[in-house]
């Protein structure tokens, strides 16, 4: 890394809230609860094919509330279940169990339309993986992926916020051989499509044109999918022959005018920085297109990460944001109504301002009272609901209370936030303010 000759960042003058005023977030599950309509325990949440997967946020419709997400319980003989609810009217309870003690779900999950489970599965036999769109097989490890190959690895089960399941696959040019691709595919209830994969090009590549994407890093397991009845909109990192780029519905995003691809400059930089291998960054979207990405440069470490909504620089790394200068950008996430959070130096932001912070109150699940230790977010997103007619968003994230080390337990949490009306905000910004009033859900 290089140290970043000059810089026209400057400090954002935002008002912070007094930390009396902070209301705690509230966890919708916390592990060593009993969970309610059964005598189980949760022991792990967001567990994966295996229980050192990387922690997946739930998934959550903006439209109609409805949340899944993956858990282990104690149960000896089917301690893995599908836990959620079809609606935010709706009660929490199990989705779905996989009935024995070797199968297994992925973290990942989409309860489409608060009434048809998407799922990835892995049975006893680790190479046995399957996906589901609600009770019905749509990819098999071993089977001919569309748009050539094989799948090698279906899973990563997401959906939109609508009807349609989107999954990603490691793909193979022979059944169960060495991976050497990679796919996000997609099934409405009628038949499955290749979204993007190795050997698709992309859109808006440096000096113009289009680009194949290439290898077993062609498209990211940790892509993002949003849209409402049958519209698709994904958002992903991926690798060429020569670069690593992000790309959203097949065309590479910009900053600031310039394409964001390794080895670029950085648009909205100081003018010589270039992007770094983008592999490996954080991205969201919403149902109706919006973006946020939070990519690394090749300046120095310390002020290396942008934060990139819509295709413009709102912050980055070492910048100084309601009163603290950020120290790496860790998860993001995005609503329809361009709203943005994201975690950076141990605090949840939204827009500009500090929503949490390690060391403030929480409520756990059975109502006591606990301190943030930390925000686990491994994988990067947040999940965020759309403004009600409140104003109000939610904002969903696992953190872990008591300490840091894994012994301490782990939370799903929810923080609503009322979202000042749009010239408000904006005569409070012009003043060097910006005032978000909180409320405890």
């Amino acid at each position: 890394m290089r140290l970043l000759s000059s810089c026209a960042w400057t400090t954002v003058a935002v008002a912070s809230i007094a930390s009396g005023a902070r209301a705690s977030a509230v966890a919708l599950l916390t592990e060593g609860m009993t969970i309610p309509g059964t005598s189980e325990t949760l022991t792990t949440i967001s567990v994966g094919f295996s229980n050192s997967q990387s922690i997946e946020p739930p998934y959550v419709s903006r439209s109609t509330g409805a949340l899944s997400t993956s858990i282990l319980t104690n149960n000896a003989s089917s301690p893995r279940m599908i836990w959620g609810r079809s609606s935010s009217s709706s009660s929490f309870g199990s989705l779905l169990t996989p009935g024995n003690n070797t199968d297994s779900f992925a973290a990942q999950t989409a309860y489409l339309g608060g009434s048809i489970l998407a799922y990835s599965r892995q049975f006893s036999a680790n190479t046995d993986q399957r996906t589901y769109r609600g009770g019905t097989e749509i990819a098999k490890r071993g089977d001919p992926a569309p748009g050539g190959g094989f799948y090698n690895f279906a899973t990563g089960s997401k959906g939109n916020d609508g009807s349609v399941a989107v999954f990603y696959s490691a793909t193979s040019t022979t059944a169960f051989g060495t991976s050497s691709g990679a796919g996000i595919f997609q099934n409405d209830g009628v038949s499955t499509t290749r979204i993007i994969g190795s050997g698709d090009s992309v859109s808006g590549a440096i000096g113009g044109g289009s680009i194949p994407l290439s290898g077993s890093g062609a498209v990211s397991v940790n892509f993002r999918v949003a849209g409402t009845g049958t519209t698709v909109h994904y958002i992903t990192g991926g690798t060429t022959s020569s670069s690593s780029v992000i790309f959203k519905n097949g065309q590479i995003l910009t900053s600031n005018g310039l394409p964001i691809q390794q080895g670029g400059l950085v648009g909205g930089g100081d003018g010589t920085e270039t992007w770094d291998s983008l592999t490996n960054d954080t991205w969201n979207i919403s149902n109706n297109g919006n973006w946020i990405v939070a990519a690394d440069s090749n300046a120095d470490s310390s002020i290396d990460d942008l934060l990139i909504v819509n295709g413009n620089v709102v912050t980055r790394e070492g910048t100084t944001v309601d009163g603290t200068q950020l120290t790496g950008i860790s998860s993001v996430g995005i609503n329809d109504d361009g709203d943005y959070v994201f975690v950076s130096n141990d605090k949840l932001f939204i827009n500009q301002s500090v929503l949490l912070s390690v060391g403030d109150a929480v409520t756990l699940a059975d109502g006591s009272s606990a301190t943030l230790a930390n925000f686990l977010s491994s994988t990067g997103a947040l999940s965020m609901t759309n403004r009600n007619s409140l104003n109000e968003v939610t904002i969903y994230f696992h953190g872990r209370t008591g300490g840091t080390t894994a012994s301490f337990p782990d939370s799903l949490f929810a923080i609503t936030t009322v979202i000042p009306e749009p010239t408000s905000a904006a005569l409070l910004v012009a003043g060097g303010m910006v005032l978000i009033r909180r409320r405890r859900v």
